[in-house]
Formats: structure tokens, sequence, C-alpha cells
């Protein structure tokens, strides 16, 4: 429609990524399975 701003869309993650979520702890980046999120936070790792 005319003058309805866009909506943006969601960032896409690729497929070996996809169900996993980003943690960061320093420099470091990696993605777990939600069922190993609370150990790595437990660890020090945050969500990204």
């Amino acid at each position: 429609m005319a003058g309805r701003p866009k909506a943006e869309k969601p960032q896409q993650q690729d497929e070996d990524t996809a169900g996993l979520i980003k943690v960061a702890k320093g420099s470091e980046e990696l993605y777990v399975h939600p069922s190993a999120l609370a150990e790595h936070k437990r660890l020090g790792w945050q969500e990204a």
C-alpha cells in the first residue's frame, strides 16, 4: 500500500544454525542448542 512503511524482515539464519541460539564470550561467538543454553550461561557465555 502506498504511504505505508514496509516492515523489516527478520534476519534469517543459515540452515546450519537454524534453531540454535547465538552466544558470545569475549570476542568469541558460537551457536548452541537451546537445551545447552543454561550450561553455557553458567560458564559465562551470554546470548548475543
